[in-house]
This record gives C-alpha cells, sequence and structure tokens, in this order.
C-alpha cells in the first residue's frame, strides 16, 4: 500500500504529468514568439533596403501572391509578418465564394480581398474593384496582371459616396486606414500624412454607368473607414432591387455616430432591416471589448447602442 500511494504521489511522475504540458506549452509560445522576433527585424531590415519599392509576397494558403510597399506600416506590414490579413474574416468570406459570382469591392486598397475572390469565383466571375487612394490603386492594378486575373478584375480609381463630384481622401501611414472622413480615431492609430482629390461616385451610378444588372450582382464588400453610411445613401437602387445581395463591410457606430448624430445611425440599420437583410456574421476588430459583453449580435436592433468596429455579413 505505501509502495501505491509512493508511486501515485512520486514527485518526478507528478512533474511529467502536470508541468510539462505546461512547459510545452510556454516553449511553443516562446517558439512562435522568437519567429515573430525574427520576422520584425527581417521586416524593417527589408524595409530600410526597399523604401518604397514594391516587394512579392506569396500567400501560398491563399493560393496567390500580393505585392506590397513596406513603408506602409498598415496591411503589407501585417501580411509580411503573418502572411494572412484578417483570417477569420477571410475564411468565412471564402465560404460565400462561387465561380461565376458578380462581386463589387469598394475600398479594394493593394488587392488582398479582391484577389482571394477572382481566386475563388473563377471561371466565369467578375470582379469590380474600386479604390481612391492613388498609390493603393497602383499597387492594385499591378497585382491584379502579376496574378493574371485582368480578365476577371477590372479596376477603378473612385471614391463612391452618396453624390457625384469631388471629395478629399485623408491618407494614412496605414494604407488601409485611408479615409474619405478626418477622424481623431483613426489618427490614434496612425498619423495622417497629407490628402488628395478624388473623383466621387454613388454606387447606384457606378452600377448603371457599367451596364451592370443589378440583379446579378451576388456580393459587395466595401471597407471604408467609417464612410459606409454615405455610401448606403448612394446605393438604394441596388439594396432595393437585389434579392439575393450579400454585404460584407466594417461598420464604425463610433464614428457614424460622432460624424452623423445617433439618429442616423438608427435610420442607417432601419433601412437594412426594411430592405430585408439579417446578420449572418459577425467579427469583432481587436479593439472591440464592449463584444465580450454581449452573448450574441443577431438582428440589427443588437447594434443601436453599439459602439466598437465591427466586422458584418448580412444577406437577403
Amino acid at each position: 500500500m505505501r509502495d501505491y500511494i509512493g508511486y501515485i504521489f512520486n514527485y518526478t511522475r507528478i512533474k511529467r504529468v502536470i508541468f510539462h504540458p505546461i512547459y510545452a506549452f510556454r516553449r511553443l509560445r516562446y517558439e512562435r514568439a522568437k519567429r515573430l522576433s525574427y520576422r520584425r527585424f527581417m521586416y524593417e531590415c527589408a524595409k530600410r533596403l526597399y523604401k518604397d519599392k514594391p516587394v512579392k509576397l506569396d500567400l501560398e494558403d491563399l493560393n496567390f501572391h500580393l505585392f506590397v510597399r513596406l513603408s506602409d506600416v498598415g496591411i503589407s506590414r501585417e501580411l509580411y509578418l503573418t502572411k494572412a490579413h484578417e483570417k477569420e474574416a477571410s475564411t468565412i468570406f471564402k465560404s460565400y465564394l462561387k465561380p461565376g459570382q458578380t462581386i463589387i469591392d469598394v475600398g479594394a486598397n493593394i488587392g488582398y480581398y479582391p484577389i482571394l475572390e477572382a481566386v475563388n469565383i473563377s471561371p466565369g466571375g467578375r470582379i469590380f474593384a474600386i479604390e481612391p487612394g492613388p498609390e493603393s490603386y497602383e499597387l492594385l492594378k499591378y497585382n491584379t496582371t502579376s496574378n493574371g486575373y485582368e480578365d476577371v478584375i477590372s479596376t477603378y480609381n473612385l471614391a463612391i459616396g452618396d453624390v457625384r463630384g469631388k471629395a478629399t481622401l485623408y491618407i494614412s501611414s496605414q494604407s488601409n486606414l485611408n479615409s474619405m472622413l478626418n477622424d481623431p480615431l483613426f489618427k490614434s492609430y496612425a498619423p495622417i500624412v497629407g490628402s488628395v482629390q478624388v473623383d466621387m461616385i454613388t454606387l447606384d451610378d457606378f452600377i448603371s454607368q457599367n451596364n451592370i444588372l443589378s440583379d446579378k450582382i451576388d456580393i459587395v464588400r466595401m471597407d471604408v473607414e467609417g464612410y459606409e453610411l454615405k455610401i448606403f445613401k448612394g446605393m438604394t437602387k441596388l439594396l432595393e432591387n437585389s434579392q439575393r445581395l450579400r454585404i460584407f463591410f466594417e461598420i464604425h457606430p463610433k464614428i457614424i455616430k460622432t460624424h452623423y448624430g445617433f439618429d442616423s445611425y438608427q435610420d442607417f440599420l432601419k433601412m437594412l432591416d426594411s430592405y430585408g437583410f439579417k446578420i449572418d456574421n459577425c467579427l469583432p476588430r481587436a479593439e472591440a471589448p464592449q463584444l465580450n459583453k454581449l452573448n450574441k449580435i443577431s438582428t440589427f436592433e443588437d447594434l443601436i447602442k453599439f459602439n466598437d468596429t465591427l466586422l458584418l455579413f448580412i444577406s437577403k
């Protein structure tokens, strides 16, 4: 009996059973941190070496590559360090994509999402990729042709809004934070380094101008840094006429409430509900602690008092 108790309470055995998994987990975290630190070091070296020259990144898991400028400390830095962008959102979005679909991509940036779309909707699909930022647009075009999707993706150097005319685009040190709004929230993430005048058109006018049939549009993806309310105001014909539309977009409740008022934000959500849209999925941004206090966001009413930035997947 004493030998059995000694066997059970043997320190070496306890250490092996309890502490070895903890050690292994800590070791794994250490190895991951070490690899990330190494990539950060290599990123800083490459940034100094290449400066504004495009650098090719192979995203093997996604079956395409992207040229990035390492001076961009936003999406380009993220892709260099992790070979991924919005990983969970990308996985969900890919599940929506099928060959032959028609997609409008607003705020296409350097082309991550348009190329991801092209890989998954070919053959037979069409993508209309719209990007107002001059430097991001040049990379969008370059990435489209270098991946061989110029027959699938049509690119447009435009801003989308609720009116036709000229508008100011504020350029951030992180290209994926360029915005039509000069908002302090974006400045807290990355400084505004300039501005540029761009042509603006409504999405309804864009669709009409390019002879796109509204009921043939399967997906609209947009990432427009707080300008989504204005864009939705300019796409009411599409919202009304399409019977199968899915929309994947980033929503910025706090920014919308600050710039346009709480009532405008509430009316915006009611408008989406009135057109028959439902929330399929909702993902928090990294800086969205408020979502952790809620069990689930399943209706637009759930979003009325919400303030944090979210990625929303909605459909009819």
